[in-house]
């Protein structure tokens, strides 16, 4: 009771201090939309007297605001819509579910066709999210989530495009878990949420805040297997609150994620496994058919864990409007394990305060190319990003024995060109340059009693170099990491060759 007492006592404190339209906290539909969701989730936890209080009263009244505050500065657009559009619906067909009154009936009906209807817009039949990032995708996942629950709470009837496509959806993010839970950060990521699980909670008080990693989503996956009874390795703390038991893992048949690859041809990403190697690799299309805001140049890109541990890793976000440099330098093409040529980016991007939502849409992928076997796992794609400057780069990366990862890089173009290819790494290794120049340049990664050796070799002179990186784990924290740089120039046409190979 005296929790309850604090919670009721702090709401009705915001309330009061930030009157409808004033202030920071009335900026943007979505601000309020996020805001509404959490209020109805707690009065959850608050049973309504048989008659209606003060405070009853005055929340109800503030429910009603957030409504027509919505409602009234709705964020729809013909051109591009995504997460922010998304939320502003969710929360109006929670709001209208929760208020009684002339008009609700229909407004439910009208917010959650809606609903059904972003979901057929904003996520590949593979289960993607259209806005080429895996932060917003779980951001998404979590809106789809709560109106899924409204709606089935409600005994509402339920779309069978929308469930199927939740499942998708779940299906993806667990694919792309590694054993820990912990999802790459592809594209942008803002640590937004919907409403904290244990695993963000946990994260906001690890001992060390280096420790932090914002992708965390074993949490959300146990709450994927008890709604929809799939298994998709996640952890069962938060269910409870949502009104279910602790499923165990007897209860839901298994997935399919010890596959050796797993391809989402619409994302445009491949997930290898080869003994204790796991890549993913990057094809994704730009975010929102080209119009995103949230995408990276991140084309041809990968990112790989060792016996379970990360080794190659895509260096987050940073931030977005507090410091313009930070941001284009996490999303530019240096920030990713891909290749920049002639100092250029992939996607064109303005360098101005007031552009840091914006990028180009030059670089087209191929669609993503995948062949196994008993021996190997083989995955390729292509990109066209530099064609302004006569150059396009395929990519073809192998996990097979005796390298563990190999990848060739085909640079074509006419004239003479220039470029530089990144191997971002966890901070966790160590580097140790061996053979700095020459048409074969050679260095060990190096993690305690696990030692890699990383070969770049071409029929012209190559400049390898290690360097201190900066890696951004959660929004807003910016670490120091390692980065292997191999720089060259070339003529018309480049084989590269890059091997990976475990000596100790």
């Amino acid at each position: 009771m005296r929790y309850r007492r604090a919670a009721q006592d702090l709401l009705i404190h915001w309330i009061e201090n930030n009157p409808v339209g004033f202030g920071v906290n009335w900026t943007i539909a979505m601000e309020a939309a996020l805001r509404a969701i959490s209020i109805c989730l707690f009065l959850e936890f608050v049973s309504p007297p048989a008659t209606m209080d003060s405070w009853w009263l005055a929340v109800t009244k503030s429910l009603w605001q957030h409504l027509i505050f919505i409602e009234a500065h709705i964020e729809f657009s013909h051109f591009a819509r995504g997460n922010h559009y998304l939320s502003n619906v969710v929360a109006l067909f929670c709001l209208s579910s929760f208020l009684h009154g002339p008009g609700m009936t229909k407004r439910q009906h009208v917010y959650r066709k809606l609903i059904e209807r972003e979901m057929l817009l904003q996520v590949y039949k593979d289960g993607g999210d259209f806005e080429a990032s895996t932060g917003y995708h779980l951001l998404n996942l979590q809106m789809f989530t709560t109106a899924f629950l409204l709606i089935q709470r409600q005994q509402m009837p339920m779309c069978s495009e929308f469930a199927d496509g939740l499942r998708r959806m779940y299906s993806f993010l667990s694919a792309l878990s590694d054993c820990r839970g912990r999802v790459p950060h592809l594209g942008d990521c803002d640590d937004g949420r919907v409403e904290l699980l244990s695993d963000d909670l946990e994260q906001m008080f690890v001992s060390k805040r280096e420790d932090r990693y914002s992708l965390t989503v074993s949490g959300q996956l146990g709450l994927g297997q008890a709604l929809l009874g799939e298994r998709y390795d996640g952890h069962n703390k938060d269910v409870v609150w949502y009104g279910f038991h602790a499923a165990t893992d007897q209860e839901v048949p298994s997935n399919t994620r010890n596959k050796r690859s797993l391809v989402f041809s619409d994302s445009g990403i491949v997930i290898g496994r080869q003994d204790a190697l796991e890549v993913v690799f990057l094809a994704m299309p730009n975010g929102m058919k080209g119009k995103g805001t949230h995408t990276h140049n991140d084309k041809l890109s990968l990112v790989a864990h060792l016996h379970g541990q990360p080794l190659f890793i895509d260096s987050g976000t940073g931030c977005y409007s507090r410091d313009a440099k930070t941001r284009n330098q996490f999303r530019a093409t240096t920030a990713h394990n891909t290749i920049r040529m002639d100092g250029q980016e992939q996607n064109q991007f303005s360098t101005s305060n007031g552009s840091i939502f914006i990028i180009g849409n030059d670089a087209r992928v191929s669609p993503v190319r995948v062949e196994e076997d008993e021996q190997r796992v083989l995955m390729s794609a292509s990109h066209d990003g530099y064609g302004r400057l006569g150059v396009i780069h395929k990519r073809t990366v192998e996990l097979a024995r005796p390298a563990i990862l190999t990848i060739n890089d085909y640079l074509t173009g006419i004239g003479y060109h220039t470029f530089e290819m990144c191997f971002h790494l966890h901070p966790r290794w160590y580097v140790e340059i061996v053979r700095a120049e020459g048409r074969k340049t050679q260095c060990y990664i190096k993690d305690g009693s696990i030692t890699l050796e990383l070969m770049c070799e071409a029929a012209i002179d190559l400049k390898m170099t290690g360097k201190t990186a900066e890696v951004s784990p959660a929004y807003g924290l910016v670490i120091k990491s390692k980065v292997v740089v191999v720089q060259g120039g070339f003529e018309t046409m480049l084989p590269l060759l890059s091997r990976l190979i475990q000596t100790a």
